[in-house]
């Protein structure tokens, strides 16, 4: 048996997103097919059933309604899984035959939007961690209030003040090169049994300054304070980068960068917070 259009349009959609779980949109329901409904039937309790024979083979399938979907998509991001939203973007109702659609966002621990289903009495974090010229740069942001902030940290041979940060903030996810994330691996294993955070690695962005002075509609970041702060600035642009890949629909609640001068602050080792 042949492969049917809405097969083929399906296959050329995951194809491209391969390392998350599709929820296809069906008329008022989200599908998955194949690995990712089994998957998601195991993690979801979903009742995992066929769909007709495709090439001689039965498709595995697994669905949900649309409109209760944000507390599945919160489960399975809180397991680990990347959830790509694959929306019909033309009315099925003024088309002939397959209806176009196209995946419009992509949710991860840091990236997660949907208020209800965040703890209400903390932030949801995105953070992203750059070191350059002798100086970690750490910039960290919250898509659902709009929190955008920054700092550099100096003399820190060993890591600790960076990890230290990283305990004081608690982002839900953290962006990190591959060679920064293997030279590390160690503490950032240990940082990720401590504190319920997920790393992904990152490519490097080519160039963080004009990247963020066009987002912003500035001329300089000196508007902001960190025209100086080079490892900063491209840790800035790193998570403002992924973010921006994440929301595929639309823009982010962004209006400025805020620059945080650790040496206003007293340092307290994490041991020490956590028994506060």
């Amino acid at each position: 048996m042949s492969e049917t259009p809405l097969m083929k349009q399906y296959r050329e959609i995951k194809e491209n997103h391969q390392d998350s779980i599709l929820f296809f949109r069906l008329g008022d329901f989200y599908e998955m097919f194949f690995q990712d409904a089994v998957t998601a039937s195991k993690e979801l309790g979903l009742t995992l059933t066929s769909r007709n024979k495709e090439k001689g083979m039965d498709v595995p399938l697994a669905g949900i309604p649309y409109h209760s979907s944000a507390s599945y998509i919160t489960k399975l991001v809180n397991k680990g899984y990347k959830v790509a939203i694959c929306e019909q973007v033309e009315d099925p109702r003024t088309v002939k035959g397959i209806v176009k659609r196209e995946v419009v966002k992509i949710v991860t621990p840091g990236t997660v939007v949907d208020v209800d289903s965040l703890d209400a009495a903390s932030n949801n974090y995105l953070l992203s961690v750059k070191h350059l010229d002798n100086k970690t740069g750490i910039a960290y942001l919250d898509i659902t209030t709009g929190e955008f902030k920054v700092l550099e940290i100096e003399d820190d041979s060993d890591y600790s003040k960076t990890f230290n940060e990283l305990y004081k903030i608690e982002p839900k996810e953290i962006l990190a090169e591959f060679n920064f994330y293997e030279a590390l691996k160690d503490k950032f294993d240990d940082y990720g049994k401590k504190i319920d955070s997920k790393v992904t690695l990152v490519n490097k962005l080519r160039d963080p300054e004009n990247f963020l002075t066009d987002y912003f509609n500035i001329v300089s970041l000196e508007s902001f304070g960190i025209s100086e702060a080079k490892a900063a600035v491209h840790s800035a642009g790193m998570v403002l980068d992924y973010a921006l890949s994440m929301q595929v629909d639309g823009d982010l609640p962004l209006e400025k960068i805020e620059y945080i001068y650790i040496k206003n602050f007293a340092v307290i080792n994490s041991t020490t917070r956590r028994n506060l």
